[in-house]
């Protein structure tokens, strides 16, 4: 990977005082801390593909979008998913990605003919090996585990061995400079790595949200959710906004007690990579609503073919992943929120 070449085409992922806007789960969290704690961001709204929440008085154009693949010209992002389809065929807006940071499209890696080469971790392993180049980033002993469980990685890295290995040779992890190799080719056995990682499930478990606050009726409804510690739960699997409080004036908060979980959470993380939380930068009230449509090409109804891949790439498309062999996820801003 050369890294100078990244840092000119997109000089902004340096920036010092960027507003951020996140994916609500751990690597989007992770992300933000990083930037946090070394080029004074301040994390301003969230963004999940369905309901983005953004801080009154601050245009989503003028802020970084971190572990999200934003289809749009006028936004900043950075993301990993598969967004491709056929390089030799692309749609004709393809141009729209120019500001996104994406790393399977800076190898040129779509569906068709590398899927199985597609990028296999986090979008934080990305910027920490990008960002470490600009910065002298410091990472605990603790940061391992955080940075297996992001996005699953823990699981990957021996179900997917080739690709990983193929990855770790191009982000330059198994050189002893990179802020990466003690992570991976660290000293510790594959029975302390199970342990710690275990430790921090039990912790991440203890957050389970306990319910969520119905955007509907604006009443809290009990009911346990497994496995969701690690996010901040605004929209619910149809789309629906949730845990999302009215105001008065036209304006949002998320729901305090989810507030109260997600940063709790944010909290476990700083301590395990070693940084600072710094609550006091992160914005939950006085944010503005915008709606998305979330839909799918998953052979149920439409198949992920060119023709159909084409169509919804050009029709308004605001973000989208290539999620499996067979399926893409992509929403659209029907509502023309965002045009140029």
């Amino acid at each position: 990977m050369h890294v100078e070449e990244i840092l000119s085409q997109y000089p902004w992922i340096k920036d010092e005082h960027q507003k951020l806007i996140i994916s609500p789960d751990s690597d989007g969290l992770l992300c933000a801390l990083l930037y946090l704690n070394y080029f004074d961001g301040e994390v301003v709204g969230f963004y999940d593909g369905k309901v983005m929440l953004v801080k009154d008085g601050i245009s989503p154009k003028d802020c970084l979008f971190l572990d999200m693949d934003v289809f749009h010209s006028s936004f900043r992002s950075v993301g990993h998913h598969m967004v491709m389809l056929n390089k030799k065929r692309l749609p004709s807006n393809w141009d729209r990605y120019q500001n996104c940071l994406q790393v399977n499209n800076l190898r040129n890696f779509d569906k068709t003919n590398d899927f199985q080469r597609k990028y296999p971790l986090a979008t934080i392993h990305f910027l920490l090996t990008i960002l470490s180049h600009v910065k002298e980033i410091s990472l605990s002993e603790e940061a391992v585990v955080p940075l297996l469980f992001s996005d699953g990685v823990w699981i990957v890295l021996f179900g997917y061995t080739e690709n990983c290995l193929e990855w770790f040779d191009w982000l330059g992890i198994t050189k002893e400079e990179s802020i990466l190799y003690p992570i991976f080719c660290g000293k510790k056995s594959f029975l302390e790595i199970m342990q710690d990682i275990n430790d921090f499930l039990r912790q991440r478990d203890s957050l389970n949200a306990k319910g969520s606050f119905d955007f509907r009726t604006q009443t809290f409804i009990e009911k346990a959710s497994r496995r969701t510690g690690d996010r901040l739960i605004i929209s619910t699997s149809k789309g629906e906004p949730v845990n999302i409080e009215k105001k008065e004036d036209h304006l949002y908060d998320i729901y305090q007690e989810e507030v109260n979980r997600v940063t709790c959470f944010i909290e476990l993380l700083a301590h395990s990579m070693g940084w600072n939380a710094k609550l006091d930068k992160w914005n939950f009230q006085n944010l503005k609503l915008y709606l998305f449509k979330k839909s799918s090409l998953d052979g149920k109804n439409r198949k992920l073919n060119l023709k159909n891949y084409n169509e919804v790439v050009e029709n308004h498309c605001f973000s989208m992943a290539i999620t499996s062999s067979t399926q893409l996820e992509y929403t659209i801003d029907e509502n023309h929120l965002f045009d140029d």
